[in-house]
């Protein structure tokens, strides 16, 4: 009897590791980033080039939730800057971030699952960047900014069958708080980041 009940309670054991395993997932994505101007005071903006970005994600799946930890690195070009006086500019802009996002999956269609999420979490930003302006010193900005961030997203996941393998397409919509220049004029405008439209394509692999 006792061996029995050892077999059973192993066996139970054995299948909710299985089970625990089966909902972790590892997530990858492509990004093609459609960042906003950075703006200022005076009228000051910085165009910034369309870029790529890349995010990856280990996340756990619980019925029709999901909720995951997700890594983002992007980088931007200034391609144009106006206002202020300026007379030229040019800089780059890098950021890392680290996100805790959850997702509620659209149940009721085989095979493709819609979905939507929200995330909260930090960006390291890099600005490299100066700018001359006509009646202000050379305004360089902080070398790295902690910044708090917010997404939202809208995406499709397709599973193919019999693997645990899902395609998906999203978008996403990221927003970071703003930047603050140091310079020794105090009339040089404060940078606010823009948002950024993101569109995404990536695989999810259960683990």
């Amino acid at each position: 009897m006792n061996t029995t009940i050892r077999g059973l309670l192993a066996a139970a054991c054995l299948f909710g590791a299985q089970q625990l395993s089966a909902d972790i997932y590892l997530r990858g994505g492509l990004m093609y980033n459609q960042p906003q101007d950075l703006s200022g005071s005076d009228g000051f903006k910085a165009a910034l080039d369309n870029s790529t970005a890349f995010s990856l994600a280990l996340g756990y799946k619980l019925s029709i939730f999901r909720v995951e930890a997700e890594g983002m690195m992007l980088r931007s070009s200034v391609d144009d800057v106006s206002g202020a006086d300026s007379t030229w500019g040019k800089g780059k802009l890098k950021s890392s971030s680290i996100f805790v996002n959850g997702y509620l999956d659209v149940p009721g269609i085989p095979i493709i699952t819609p979905y939507v999420g929200v995330g909260a979490g930090i960006g390291w930003v890099d600005f490299d960047g100066d700018f001359d302006f006509v009646s202000a010193d050379d305004v360089k900005f902080k070398e790295r900014s902690t910044l708090p961030g917010y997404q939202a997203m809208l995406g499709v996941k397709a599973k193919v069958p019999f693997t645990g393998v899902s395609a998906y397409a999203q978008y996403r919509y990221l927003h970071m708080n703003r930047l603050r220049a140091s310079s020794s004029d105090s009339s040089a405008p404060v940078i606010e980041t823009g948002d950024s439209n993101m569109w995404e394509i990536g695989i999810s692999i259960t683990l």
